[in-house]
């Protein structure tokens, strides 16, 4: 059974969720509407900021992607998530140190 990560990519939730909603020709509170949530937690979702697990489970239905879209992998290297904001999910290290080296090595300038 896969283990799901708890740690949701806010930023990238919000710009998904501004892009639809765009694209449906709706403002904050028409989508809240559409949604099933309030307008200050479409705002807050778009702007980058956590939200329940609720509103998350339903943000996720109104753009059309599964909630583990938005999530951040149990093991990944720290590079490729932080923007260094504190609204973000962070990136654990990896039990095996060698896989986080070879990727940032290979990632690096």
């Amino acid at each position: 059974m896969k283990k799901l990560s708890p740690n949701v990519v806010w930023w990238i939730l919000s710009g998904a969720l501004h892009i639809t909603r765009s694209l449906k020709k709706l403002d904050q509170r028409s989508a809240a509407k559409a949604i099933g949530i309030s307008p200050a937690t479409v705002c807050r979702v778009e702007r980058g900021r956590p939200a329940s697990i609720a509103a998350l489970l339903k943000v996720c239905a109104f753009v059309g992607v599964h909630p583990d879209g938005y999530t951040v992998p149990l093991k990944c290297p720290r590079k490729i998530i932080s923007r260094g904001t504190g609204t973000e999910a962070s990136c654990f290290r990896s039990e095996n140190s060698s896989d986080v080296a070879a990727v940032d090595e290979a990632t690096a300038p």
